[in-house]
């Protein structure tokens, strides 16, 4: 199954190389995976990912993901 993955900020130096703006597709190799199974695919680690939102929405470390959905990745974010 195939997800679309974006990385935000510090994040895009995971994605691969030919990722456009930390921008990219993943092939999963099983018809269901869980967003703690998609960070786990792309390399990140657990400290570095603070939320996870599927298709637009804030997803859980155990939530099931669908075939064809956006997966965002945010680092823990800091301003004022």
């Amino acid at each position: 199954m195939k997800l679309k993955v974006k990385l935000f900020a510090t994040l895009r130096q995971y994605a691969p190389a030919e990722a456009r703006e930390g921008e990219f597709a993943l092939d999963v190799p099983q018809k269901s995976v869980t967003v703690e199974e998609v960070l786990r695919l792309c390399g990140l680690p657990e400290h570095a990912v603070t939320v996870v939102m599927v298709n637009g929405m804030v997803a859980a470390a155990n939530a099931v993901i669908e075939e064809d959905a956006e997966v965002s990745i945010f680092p823990p974010l800091a301003g004022g």
